[in-house]
């Protein structure tokens, strides 16, 4: 009886299973066929068009609060410094040269011919202005608590010429010298939410500039020559499937993609499937002061057990690489030399179980953020620590996402030394 059961059930998670797997195949197929016979109208080849699941909730370089806001403020708002896309090493933006005084003031030259969107001048009052805009506590920036760390004052020498005096020494400093720079008006106000960027014009110094700006669509244009294209119209469909159909039909140029969609564009001629390594990750986060997370060895017995290879194919559509911490290896701060936990062999995770009278250690810093695409380094203190992750590669011109770089400790490495694992 017990036999028939078990013979039974397998043979219904067997009928399920081909179920799903036909029933996907006939969806793409019936999708397929739908758009055979309809194609969108033709666009203007220099206007690019970007089809995303999700509106940016900011585009105030002060208030990151997603990647997509993240990325687009960058085309609005130019920094002093920005990141190199492969090393992430900051090199000169707004600024023409830069020098240590001494070890704890740091003396930053802006560009003559920095200038924002409406031709005035970039000067060393909006910065000063910008700068103080996110340490002060009315504005509530999310970047405020790193900022305030390291930061002590910002000072203006001369017009072209700023000074910032630091607590003590850090090396670390170029990269929060990244924030987009606003004019000094905008800086003092209180940050702006949608419905108010929609009646008022942002005015940056970035490549781009905001042209229009509705619920779920904005449309940023090239500011001088020399841009790779006119005009980028991003379109927010909350809806993956309307979302391909759109792109499909030819009304888009660039997608954020489900990865179940992307075998609906492989293979196609009138598509390339583009796949890049990213800053991006996907990681277990634990509770490091809850019950028996407290252990070193619960914790390192979660990273044993995690099935990395299954979660790659499930979950990321086969393009992920495992990572060893938060950094990337292009990143200039990334190290191997970190405790790995091969996922090959699960049944490994039996021997790192707790037994009476086990060492515990406690961990109370967050050596990752969950929404990290597009912060500046966070030391804030927290209860969660990374127990493992995996860096995500992306397909079809995705949006890229940044970790930090630094733990709650501000060591500069791939893993806090108080979270073993």
């Amino acid at each position: 009886m017990t036999g028939q059961r078990e013979r039974g059930a397998d043979e219904r998670n067997a009928n399920s299973s081909t179920h799903r797997t036909t029933s996907r195949r006939v969806y793409h197929v019936l999708l397929a066929l739908s758009l055979a016979a309809c194609r969108g109208p033709a666009r203007a080849p220099d206007r690019l068009t970007m089809l995303v699941l999700s509106r940016p909730e900011h585009l105030d370089p002060r208030h990151p609060e997603d990647a997509l806001g993240a990325s687009l403020g960058k085309l609005l708002y130019r920094g002093l410094m920005e990141g190199d896309p492969v090393t992430f090493l900051p090199r000169p933006a707004l600024a023409v040269g830069a020098n240590w005084v001494d070890a704890t003031r740091y003396r930053v030259t802006l560009r003559s011919d920095a200038r924002f969107h409406d031709g005035t001048p970039v000067t060393a009052d909006d910065v000063v202005a910008t700068y103080e805009s996110v340490l002060d506590a009315s504005q509530h920036s999310r970047l405020r608590t790193t900022y305030a760390r390291l930061l002590r004052a910002v000072r203006a020498v001369d017009p072209r010429t700023i000074d910032f005096e630091l607590h003590r020494p850090d090396g670390s400093l170029e990269t929060l010298l990244q924030l987009g720079i606003l004019p000094q008006r905008d800086a003092r106000a209180l940050e702006r939410r949608p419905e108010e960027i929609a009646r008022e014009a942002l005015v940056g110094s970035g490549p781009m500039r905001l042209a229009r700006y509705a619920p779920d669509s904005l449309s940023l244009d090239a500011d001088g020559a020399g841009a790779a294209f006119r005009a980028l119209d991003v379109v927010t469909l909350h809806d993956p499937n309307t979302l391909a159909l759109r792109l499909l039909h030819g009304e888009g140029d660039v997608a954020e993609l489900k990865p179940e969609l992307y075998p609906l564009f492989e293979g196609r001629a009138d598509f390339e499937v583009a796949s890049a390594r990213t800053s991006g990750m996907t990681y277990l986060g634990v509770h490091c002061e809850h019950g028996a997370l407290v252990d070193v060895a619960v914790r390192r017995a979660l990273a044993m057990a995690i099935d990395r290879a299954s979660l790659q194919r499930a979950m990321l559509g086969a393009r992920a690489v495992a990572s060893t911490g938060v950094l990337p290896p292009s990143h200039w701060a990334y190290t191997s030399e970190v405790a790995r936990y091969p996922s090959t062999r699960p049944p490994r995770a039996g021997r790192w179980s707790p037994r009476g009278g086990r060492a515990r250690r406690r961990c109370g810093s967050r050596c990752g953020s969950p929404r990290s695409a597009s912060r500046s380094p966070s030391r804030r203190p927290s209860r969660r620590c990374s127990t493992t992750s995996a860096s995500r590669s992306t397909s079809v011109r995705p949006s890229s996402r940044r970790c930090s770089p630094t733990c709650a400790r501000g060591a500069s490495t791939s893993r806090c030394s108080r979270c073993p694992t």
